[in-house]
């Protein structure tokens, strides 16, 4: 979810890269995702700092495993 809008269909061919790093303590989990852009969608119209982001991860036919809620920063 990106800004409350599902983009796994849009996001998932054009994702080169996630890393999704579980922290201890008191530290904050890190989400971090690399997208092809070709097209310039993104260069456009950038991720706004603030915006709500969220994860699950899983294998297609199989129930996901939710990451956590995150903040562009």
């Amino acid at each position: 979810m990106y800004g409350g809008t599902q983009v796994a269909g849009n996001l998932t061919a054009h994702s080169q890269h996630v890393h999704y790093d579980e922290a201890v303590g008191d530290k904050a989990n890190v989400l971090e995702i690399q997208v092809e852009d070709s097209a310039h969608a993104w260069a456009n119209n950038p991720p706004k700092i603030g915006t709500a982001l969220s994860l699950s991860i899983g294998y297609q036919g199989q129930s996901l495993v939710s990451c956590g809620n995150f903040e562009v920063d």
